[in-house]
């Protein structure tokens, strides 16, 4: 066999890996997107209530938290038994489709109607948020394994990636034209909110169906059985030792300054992210931007398609990689400035402010441009740089070599360090968010 022969984008169906890697990255996000695309319909439960200013902040902070717990035992050494991320992605996803169905039934249960107990549905929604952060957490944490275990240079990892950013935008897009729709039949904005949560978790339901099912056959692509069998066999061969605490803090220690910036770039993009920008409201008079639920899905959508750009510039243009940790560093904190300019914005009906709506929708497509132009060049550069200290062919040995479990010990130390790596980046990712979100929630207690 030979090196072409392989090398994972070569596998037959040529896309079918990396689409159903996409896939997999769509699902990932697609708790989390579905609940920021369906905000406008859990806000109507809580208009004109204590809870109406802190509601959507509170969520998004204990989504988070519970993630941060979950991202923490997800790593837990697995001792003399092997982590199987197959395993583990094929549960999640069952899981998670089963959470989605049950969000269905209460959104058709609740309709329009608000609730008579604010607090009790608030309650519920917290408990569904937790459920929902679990899935997430232990889905990403198999399938950032999964994908690195198959290419530690990042072409699985790419595309995965960019299927997270596809989820967000065609989410968005559902939601602003199922808005748009149901506005021209109902004037009613809680008709509208109802209509787009149900497009919304409807269409993640079926994606999820359908990534279940393509992910079960790519198990079945011989090269990438052979692939998963090698790195499983060598794992269960060293009873684990790789997974020991002490191997994770010694790739952790080459992964700080990567850490810190991954954890700085999620923690301001959630702080503006949609705690705040979702109560910004037009500047304009007159304009069918007046309608809330449109100019709140909107913002999302121009979000959305940024953060899907940004992820595709690493991957289109290699050389746009942020691979100096200085830079990173830069970019991540330069990126705090979107924060003051947020909060000059039309906040309320209220306030004035002298920010166009054009420079408003402007700055929340920067603040996805950025968003996913770092993440990408963070997961893809951040790993890859925990092996500086081992020779290239040993970093080159997972795509040319043929038989997989006759790699050498120290090879495949190689791609066990990248992937413990890729699996520290997804614990830093949800820790940024909870940290965003604790923040958000604190400068929407401050604004009332």
């Amino acid at each position: 066999m030979t090196d072409a022969g392989c090398d994972i984008s070569q596998v037959r169906p040529r896309m079918f890996v990396p689409v159903t890697a996409a896939l997999l990255g769509m699902c990932v996000l697609a708790p989390f997107n579905a609940l920021v695309s369906s905000i406008e319909y859990f806000h109507d439960a809580f208009r004109h209530t204590p809870l109406e200013s802190v509601f959507s902040s509170g969520i998004m902070t204990v989504f988070n938290a519970t993630a941060v717990v979950c991202a923490v035992t997800a790593l837990f050494p697995q001792g003399k038994k092997r982590f199987i991320p197959t395993k583990r992605i094929q549960i999640m996803l069952v899981t998670s489709m089963v959470l989605s169905c049950v969000v269905i039934v209460s959104i058709w249960i609740r309709g329009t109607d608000a609730p008579r107990n604010p607090s009790l549905y608030y309650t519920i929604l917290l408990a569904m948020s937790i459920a929902l952060a679990l899935v997430q957490t232990y889905l990403q944490n198999a399938t950032m394994g999964f994908c690195t275990c198959l290419d530690i240079h990042g072409y699985v990892t790419g595309y995965m990636l960019l299927g997270q950013a596809l989820n967000g935008v065609i989410g968005s897009v559902l939601n602003l034209a199922s808005s748009m729709s149901v506005s021209k039949v109902s004037h009613e904005a809680s008709s509208q909110n109802k209509g787009s949560a149900l497009v919304v978790y409807v269409s993640t339901a079926l994606l999820q169906l359908l990534t279940w099912w393509a992910f079960r056959c790519m198990l079945r692509v011989p090269l990438v059985k052979q692939r998963l069998e090698g790195w499983t066999r060598d794992e269960h061969d060293r009873h684990g030792s790789d997974m020991s605490w002490t191997r994770i803090k010694f790739v952790q220690s080459s992964l700080v300054p990567w850490s810190a910036s991954t954890f700085g770039l999620f923690a301001v993009t959630l702080c503006v992210y949609p705690g705040i920008t979702s109560r910004v409201r037009t500047n304009t008079e007159g304009t069918w931007l007046k309608n809330e639920s449109i100019f709140v899905a909107l913002h999302i959508v121009c979000m959305n398609i940024g953060d899907l750009m940004g992820r595709r510039l690493p991957i289109i243009f290699p050389i746009t990689n942020v691979r100096r940790v200085s830079v990173a560093i830069a970019c991540t904190a330069a990126r705090i400035l979107f924060l003051p300019f947020f909060l000059m914005c039309h906040l309320d009906t209220y306030t004035s402010s002298l920010i166009p709506d054009s420079l408003f929708f402007l700055c929340v497509w920067g603040v996805g441009l950025t968003s996913g132009w770092l993440s990408t060049s963070f997961l893809i550069c951040g790993p890859q740089s925990v092996n500086i200290t081992h020779s290239h062919s040993e970093r080159d040995i997972l795509l040319h070599q043929e038989y997989p479990h006759e790699i050498p010990v120290a090879e495949h130390a190689v791609a066990q360090d990248a992937t413990i790596a890729s699996m520290l980046f997804s614990f830093w990712i949800v820790c940024g968010l909870t940290a965003g979100g604790a923040f958000s929630l604190l400068v929407n207690m401050l604004l009332g």
